[in-house]
C-alpha cells in the first residue's frame, strides 16, 4: 500500500514540476517573440475560442476608486533639461519632452484607457510630482 501511495504522489510531484517547467519556458518564448496577451487574445477570438476575460484590478487614490486591465511600470529619466520615459519592465523608449505635464500627456496617449501607468518616485516620480 504505502509503495501505491509513493508512486501516485510521485507523480503528482512530476506532473506538477513538469507543468511548473513548460509554463516557464511558454512565458520565456513569448516574451523574446515579443508576443503580447492582447496578442493572443485576439488570435483566440478569430479562431472562435471563448476565453473570459481576468476581472480588472482597482486602486483607490485620493478616496476614489480607478479600474485598470494593464498594469506599466515607466522609468523617468533626467538630462539636462529634457525628461524621458522608458518602460522600466522592456526598457523600450516612450517618449521625451521638457516640460513634465507634456511628457504626462504623451504617456497617456500611448497606452489604452484601462492602463495603469506608475512612475515610482526611485524610477524618476519625483521630476513629475508637480503635475500628479
Amino acid at each position: 500500500m504505502e509503495l501505491f501511495i509513493g508512486i501516485v504522489l510521485g507523480a503528482m510531484a512530476g506532473f506538477f514540476v513538469a507543468q511548473y517547467m513548460y509554463l516557464g519556458a511558454l512565458q520565456q518564448l513569448l516574451q523574446r517573440l515579443d508576443i503580447k496577451e492582447a496578442d493572443l487574445r485576439r488570435v483566440a477570438e478569430e479562431m472562435g475560442l471563448d476565453i473570459a476575460k481576468p476581472e480588472p484590478e482597482t486602486v483607490e487614490v485620493d478616496g476614489e476608486v480607478f479600474e485598470y486591465d494593464v498594469y506599466v511600470e515607466v522609468r523617468v529619466e533626467k538630462l539636462g533639461d529634457t525628461l524621458y520615459a522608458y518602460n522600466d519592465e522592456t526598457n523600450e523608449f516612450l517618449a521625451q519632452e521638457r516640460d513634465p505635464a507634456l511628457l504626462v500627456e504623451r504617456l497617456s496617449q500611448l497606452f489604452p484607457s484601462r492602463t495603469r501607468v506608475n512612475v515610482d518616485p526611485a524610477n524618476g516620480g519625483k521630476y513629475l510630482q508637480e503635475v500628479a
